[in-house]
């Protein structure tokens, strides 16, 4: 088909969430960018699905940051938009429940501390002074300390009984690695977000807050195009000229800018979308086959005819956002196709606006490895069968009140959001690829950066709109001063 040519500003590659903060902060400063997004659909992971009367977020449940007075509800206020978000705060924001033990998050982390000292008063002292250096964490002092630390390794420096140290490294099940593999910086940096600035979430869905971004950057200027999935990235030496992409009626578009912001999985971006690779490229894109992606999830979303509870042995005092419960002791070691663990997402219950009164919108997740394409579309009917089976053994009469139910397997995720093997936070969480560790968002194309869950910060939806706004200012930071963005994204620390 004919293929339309037109130049912008700025041209940013995906619309999640790290892409449309870059664009929202573009627009603040008068740019007029162009955001490309190959679904119907914005935000990524934080995006809303509806069906029949029901409606859940794919993936994103829980926000933390979201805190006035923490970064990312500064960086909405300076967009006008935190003021529109209805935000609630879950009164039980986390619950586990391991054989018949159970323990909860309440929004006092004070409680948590006195949960876990009675169940292990010998560790009462150790779980103070734990709790402290939570609370005090700075990145800044223990960075060149513990760059290279696992959690495992630094939370046995605190606590000595295995099940307690268990019990903290559950509320860690979500990042889908065995403490031994998750960095220890990391882990305290969302220990302190999730124990101390609490969990947040948004009334209506995340699709609320992504509605006021889209529309933030089209009324200042910007443009959005659903459904164009780009197909080449054109480079000339070492900057990218153009990209290209094609709507669903097969209509090519080349767009040229000054400046170029993928939150595109980078490995499939430089190994599949750039065509006789210059050797600064062919280098970096060594670089990014010798990182690994985090591990992929099943999910179930299940619209229910009634409310569901949990068995009364596993009751909490409220019906948490989210309960993990643990199946197998092995179930901190990597996620397999054996179903060691399952989280209950109690999406209505917390926000009665997701369904009908007296319905109930809830999600079933577990990690799993994305194995092979040919694996989830010959087991994925059979997987979700066995996961709602699990799930109905807390919770009473499931199965008998589902009135629809949508299921993604990693593959879905895959073809969802082009992530390599389903990966949900991007690159794993080790200690080689955390913070200035994980890539930089400069590149060896002088006007390409990136931003989303890939780059700097790291995963987490508060973390990846901090991204876009960083890759926003290396821009505004450029076309004011004219200093150059240099690509170092190789010398890491």
């Amino acid at each position: 088909m004919e293929n339309t040519r037109k130049h912008y500003d700025v041209v940013i590659l995906g619309g999640g969430m790290g892409g449309l903060s870059c664009a929202s902060f573009l627009v603040q400063k008068g740019f007029k960018p162009l955001l490309l997004e190959k679904e119907r659909f914005l935000g990524g992971y934080g995006s809303a699905i509806t069906r029949e009367d029901y409606t859940w977020n794919v993936a994103v449940y829980a926000i933390r940051g979201l805190g006035e007075k923490e970064p990312f509800g500064k960086l909405l206020q300076r967009l006008s938009i935190y003021d529109k978000l209805d935000i609630g705060h879950p009164e039980i924001s986390f619950a586990g429940i391991f054989g018949k033990e159970k323990f909860y998050l309440p929004q006092n982390p004070a409680v948590l501390k006195e949960q876990l000292a009675s169940k292990f008063p010998e560790e009462t002292r150790q779980l103070e002074t734990f709790f402290q250096t939570v609370e005090s964490f700075n990145i800044l002092t223990k960075y060149n300390e513990l760059k290279q630390e696992n959690f495992k390794v630094y939370l046995s420096q605190f606590l000595q009984n295995e099940l307690l140290q268990f019990y903290i490294n559950s509320f860690l099940l979500p990042m889908g690695r065995p403490p031994e593999k998750t960095s220890a910086i990391f882990a305290m940096i969302y220990l302190k977000a999730i124990f101390f600035g609490g969990i947040s979430m948004i009334r209506g869905g995340m699709k609320k807050m992504v509605d006021l971004l889209a529309e933030h950057i089209q009324n200042k200027g910007g443009e959005i195009l659903l459904g164009h999935q780009v197909t080449e990235i054109l480079t000339q030496e070492d900057r990218v000229q153009a990209v290209r992409a094609v709507n669903q009626r097969g209509e090519y578009l080349t767009v040229e800018a000054d400046y170029f912001v993928s939150s595109l999985d980078p490995t499939r971006a430089f190994a599949e979308l750039m065509p006789n690779p210059s050797a600064p490229v062919a280098e970096y894109l060594a670089h990014l086959r010798r990182l690994t992606p985090s591990t992929s999830a099943f999910i179930i979303l299940l619209g229910l005819k009634k409310e569901v509870s949990l068995s009364p042995e596993f009751s909490f005092p409220t019906k948490p956002l989210q309960v993990g419960v643990i199946l197998r002791e092995d179930a901190l070691d990597e996620p397999s196709c054996e179903i060691k663990k399952i989280y209950f997402i109690f999406c209505s219950a917390n926000d009665p606006s997701l369904c009908p009164q007296g319905k109930e919108c809830l999600a079933l997740v577990t990690n799993v490895p994305f194995v092979s394409a040919s694996f989830w579309e010959q087991n994925k009917e059979a997987f979700a069968e066995k996961l709602i089976q699990i799930a109905g053994q807390y919770l009473a009469e499931l199965k008998e009140n589902i009135a629809c139910q949508i299921a993604f397997s990693p593959l879905d995720l895959y073809q969802r959001t082009g992530n390599s093997q389903g990966a949900i936070i991007g690159w794993d969480v080790t200690p080689e690829q955390v913070l200035k560790r994980r890539l930089s968002q400069d590149t060896p194309l002088k006007n390409l950066l990136l931003a989303g869950h890939w780059t700097q910060p790291g995963p987490d939806i508060s973390l990846v709109s901090i991204s876009g706004y960083q890759a926003a200012n290396m821009i505004i930071s450029e076309k004011s001063s004219g200093v150059a963005i240099l690509p170092k994204v190789l010398r890491l620390p």
